[in-house]
């Protein structure tokens, strides 16, 4: 019983490090995204700059 609750807290507890190590891996994903969008508008009002007077 003691060591089922024990193996219980132990997966739970490497389930949770390892969803915080993907979402650590994708924050700098999300800025790139960010980056590449402020892009994208500033492309967008080069192309069409009747659009943004």
């Amino acid at each position: 019983m003691f060591c089922q609750r024990i193996l219980q807290y132990t997966h739970s507890s490497l389930y949770l490090v390892f969803n915080f190590s993907l979402v650590l891996k994708s924050i700098p994903d999300l800025d790139k995204r960010k980056e590449k969008k402020k892009q994208n508008k500033t492309a967008y009002r080069d192309t069409f700059p009747h659009m943004y007077e």
